[in-house]
Formats: C-alpha cells, sequence, structure tokens
C-alpha cells in the first residue's frame, strides 16, 4: 500500500497524515547535551541490570535510568541492593527503586474490590507506613536516592522529612 494515498485517505477523516516535522528543534537539553533520555522499567535484580547495561552497551544504546524491583525493594537483601547500587554507579544509570511492602501485600482486600482499585496503590494503616518508610531509609543506607512513590500522603511524609534533614536533601 502506498503511504501517501493512506496519508490522504486519513486526512479525509480529519487526523493528520503524518507528523508534524515542521515543528522547530527546541533548544532545551539535558545537563550533558542531550536531547532524550533512555528509561527502562522492570529491572528487578542485579543480575538484570548486568544484562541490560551489557546489551545496551552491544547494541549501543544509551541507558540513562531504570524504574528497578517493582517487586519491591523490600525483596532484596542489603548485599543485593548493595550490588544493584554498585553496578548503576560504575555504568552511570541512575536508579528509581520502588518500595514496598505495598497494599497488595496487606492482610486487607480493599485492593481487590472495585472501590478499591480506584484508590489505587495507596497504604493502609501507620503499620504500612512505618514498613514502606523503614524500606526507604534502609536504601537510603545502602546510597539510593531516588523512588518511585505511590502514595500521596507517604509523599507528604517523606517531603516533610527532607525538609527536616530525615532524609539527604537531593532524595
Amino acid at each position: 500500500m502506498d503511504q501517501r494515498k493512506v496519508q490522504k485517505l486519513i486526512e479525509k477523516y480529519g487526523i493528520p497524515g503524518r507528523d508534524a516535522y515542521d515543528l522547530p528543534e527546541s533548544p532545551l537539553r539535558f545537563p550533558d547535551g542531550a536531547h532524550y533520555r533512555m528509561e527502562i522499567s522492570g529491572v528487578e535484580r542485579p543480575e538484570v541490570l548486568e544484562a541490560v547495561i551489557d546489551e545496551a552497551k552491544k547494541r549501543n544504546v544509551p541507558v540513562h535510568r531504570v524504574i528497578s524491583v517493582v517487586m519491591g525493594a523490600t525483596y532484596l537483601t542489603r548485599a543485593e541492593l548493595k550490588e544493584f547500587a554498585k553496578i548503576a554507579a560504575e555504568a552511570k544509570v541512575e536508579v528509581i527503586l520502588t518500595p514496598g511492602p505495598r497494599s497488595g501485600w496487606d492482610t486487607g482486600r480493599q485492593l481487590l474490590t472495585p472501590e478499591g482499585s480506584l484508590s489505587g496503590l495507596r497504604f493502609r494503616g501507620a503499620d504500612q507506613i512505618r514498613h514502606v518508610v523503614t524500606d526507604i531509609l534502609r536504601a537510603v543506607e545502602i546510597g539510593f536516592r531516588g523512588f518511585l512513590v505511590l502514595d500521596e500522603g507517604l509523599l507528604w511524609l517523606l517531603s516533610r522529612m527532607r525538609e527536616n534533614g530525615d532524609l539527604p536533601k537531593d532524595t
């Protein structure tokens, strides 16, 4: 099928037939001068991070950030987290950890109800907040500074903790 014919066909229905390549180039850049960033999520273990970095080198594809241990940093030992941090630091890859435990691990089943699914992955009760803050502080001790925070109440608490010096300013 001829691409020009398809372009005219979809334009007939009010949809642009191609991207707007005539847009001006943005003068904005990342601090290292790059136009974009490459991020990979779901990197669960140190061995997987090594494989991602090795493959990126083989294919000459930069990887700038990984969203990691989505299963929950709680599942990794201190030694595994240290190895994860070491591999990432050597490769100059930023790591965003997903702390745990989360609501899916709790005894409550609110998350599985139609109404509960709308409330998202919020933490339930002071125990869950204490557990996740413990997980974050453990990761901070190891050297991690980026976290994927799924609960706006937790985000509020962590922001206050950072303002008061209970978390590093670069967290």
